[in-house]
């Protein structure tokens, strides 16, 4: 008789469980949907889409699978789907984070050599004019520097409003570039004995 005075007591609170499942899953889940929103936009604003660009956009995907499901009147899959968009945009949060770092130091790291680099071939070409060596190849030398000087330009100003992408690709192979042509003038100059 005990016994199933204890069941009886425990029915009621079963039948609450599972009607606050049966409720929740009876209305579409639009805090859940709006946190997500809110942690892709905050995900967006840390730079994700640029720096982390997969998983933010696998989150933007997830919450357009949460409206779809919302459409389609199924609830608990809408859930599932804004609760995976929020994640996603959190860690794409995160991972922008590291990554907008790593890309920072690339890019600075890469101008300084740049800038290193450049104040070479301007040394190499005060000594190839004053070798006096052909004209042509003090010319390419001299647009080669001008080029480089325009890309260190735009790097710092991208630096400076933190477009460190585009910074790190304005220098992108510069260096290599400025050296070979260092490499020529100093051969050209080591060739060519001082006209006195």
């Amino acid at each position: 008789m005990r016994a199933l005075a204890r069941r009886t007591s425990l029915l009621p609170g079963v039948a609450l469980v599972v009607a606050a499942l049966a409720s929740a899953c009876a209305a579409p889940p639009d805090p859940e949907m709006h946190e997500a929103q809110g942690a892709i936009d905050t995900a967006r604003a840390a730079g994700a889409d640029v720096y982390a660009a997969e998983e933010y956009e696998a989150a933007v995907v997830a919450l357009e699978r949460s409206h779809q499901a919302v459409a389609e009147r199924d609830y608990r899959q809408a859930l599932s789907h804004a609760l995976d968009a929020r994640e996603r945009a959190q860690d794409a949060a995160r991972m922008a984070a590291d990554q907008r770092a790593i890309v920072r130091s690339e890019a600075e790291h890469a101008l300084e050599t740049v800038e290193a680099t450049a104040r070479q071939l301007d040394a190499s070409l005060a000594s190839a004019d004053a070798a006096r060596i052909g004209r042509a190849t003090l010319e390419r030398a001299r647009l080669t520097a001008r080029a480089a000087e325009e890309a260190v330009q735009e790097a710092r100003s991208a630096l400076a409003s933190e477009n460190y992408v585009t910074a790190r690709d304005a220098t992108r192979g510069l260096a290599e570039q400025l050296r070979e042509v260092t490499g020529q003038l100093d051969a050209a100059v080591a060739g060519h004995p001082p006209r006195w």
